[in-house]
């Protein structure tokens, strides 16, 4: 949540820049259509005073960056690093993983020396930089030494078709003494691994160690996680471990990857509810929402319901989730009106229920830009269907998307992010 009161100071300011913000719509794309040029992205991205919009320029990059990446055109990593390390959050946050993969592409060539790189994860300028060194460090070293495969192949795994990361194989002993390292590191210790040392205490590392457990934990390694620790173990790691990160890796294990969680609905909704970590109550609550949903237990009255009074926040938020996807079927179905979600959106009790709410209004607009190809369809998006307060006449989607995330970013972000989906659309096509 972005609500605090010294943001109310920016609502003058802000309605005094809407005309501004209305004329570069107008004129400042080189693209006649509303499509940004790299440049422009960047510089919404880092300038402009709206969250929302800089989230929508950012992301729209990033689109675009990933897909020259999966044509056959990476992106340099000494641009993407200027971007990860630059000023903008948004940029940060949504290019870093793209980055790591264009470090395992760069190592791969010869282009980048291991030794650089490691110091580089101590060093780096921002969190985010020093973070997509260490994935990228990371999972090359794993690709080349522990799975025979060049960085940049696996790194296009990831980009083309991530499940082909599932059906890798690897000899349980060989798997179950790299999940011993990478524990040693998620517990803040200092582990050797490929020939160089590493420092848990810092968390890059930890988060790097995270990544590459996760991408392990899914591959055919036959019975090593549970030679590790039986299903309590990681229950109990799960709870009570060291580092969030510990905790995270142990409860994506328990309650997902390794089919420990408890069967009983009651006896999940009870861990989601109570249990003793965030980490362990987010998994549970992700797991119980999604058996109750598959099962048809929980429809969208449920959802909205745990969304409301959900005994914890995990709940709650699993509860948000799913519901983007149930609003979107119950307007396919006419069970609810667009009127009734953007009153959600605007006035839902819990910020979990305006954020379904505005999330799945975003994804209809978005649908409706993009022409969706199922029968009987929503017509086309017109500026008559974006909402607003000011007397300004937009002339254009782009225009009355970026009026109505101003209007709303300050006292209802839930809602003000609704333009972020079609805004990414309209800049990145």
């Amino acid at each position: 949540m972005r609500r605090s009161s010294w943001r109310i100071l920016l609502v003058p300011l802000l309605l005094v820049l809407l005309a501004g913000l209305i004329a570069s719509a107008q004129a400042g794309s080189t693209c006649a259509d509303g499509r940004k040029t790299d440049e422009e992205l960047v510089q919404i991205a880092t300038h402009d005073l709206v969250h929302e919009l800089r989230e929508a320029a950012a992301r729209a990059l990033l689109e675009r960056l990933a897909r020259a990446f999966k044509e056959g055109e990476p992106p340099s990593v000494a641009y993407l690093e200027g971007l990860v390390g630059g000023p903008s959050p948004e940029l940060r946050q949504w290019v870093a993983g793209l980055l790591s993969l264009s470090i395992m592409v760069e190592i791969s060539r010869g282009e980048l020396p291991i030794d650089q790189l490691i110091l580089g994860i101590y060093t780096g300028e921002t969190a985010e930089l020093r973070q997509a060194r260490a994935w990228g460090v990371m999972l090359a070293l794993f690709a080349q030494e522990t799975l025979g495969i060049s960085p940049e192949s696996f790194a296009r795994k990831f980009v083309e078709d991530p499940r082909e990361i599932m059906e890798i194989r690897l000899a349980p002993e060989l798997a179950l003494d790299l999940l011993r390292r990478l524990e040693g590191l998620l517990r803040g210790g200092e582990e050797e691994l490929w020939g160089y040392h590493f420092d848990g205490s810092v968390e890059a590392i930890r988060g790097g160690a995270y990544l590459l457990a996760v991408a392990l934990l899914h591959m055919k390694i036959g019975h090593a996680p549970y030679r590790l620790h039986p299903c309590e173990g990681w229950f109990e790691l799960a709870e009570r471990g060291e580092t969030a990160e510990l905790r995270s890796i142990a409860s994506h294990f328990y309650f997902e990857i390794g089919y420990c969680a408890p069967p009983d609905p009651e006896a999940l909704r009870a861990l989601a509810a109570g249990g003793a970590s965030p980490e362990a109550r987010f998994f549970a609550a992700m797991i119980y929402v999604e058996r109750e949903v598959g099962g048809r237990r929980l429809g969208l009255a449920g959802l909205i319901d745990l969304a409301l009074h959900g005994e914890s926040e995990e709940l709650r938020e699993a509860a948000s989730l799913f519901l983007i996807g149930s609003f979107l079927e119950a307007l396919l179905d006419k069970k609810i009106t667009i009127a009734e979600l953007y009153e959600l959106a605007l006035r839902g009790e819990t910020p979990q229920l305006r954020s379904a709410a505005g999330g799945a209004l975003g994804n209809w607009w978005h649908f409706r830009l993009r022409g969706p190809s199922w029968a009987g369809r929503p017509e086309e998006l017109k500026i008559s269907d974006i909402p607003r307060q000011s007397p300004a006449e937009p002339h254009s989607l782009e225009q009355a998307l970026i009026i109505f995330a101003v209007e709303n970013t300050v006292a209802h972000p839930e809602l003000a992010g609704a333009a972020i989906l079609p805004l990414i659309y309209i800049w990145g096509e």
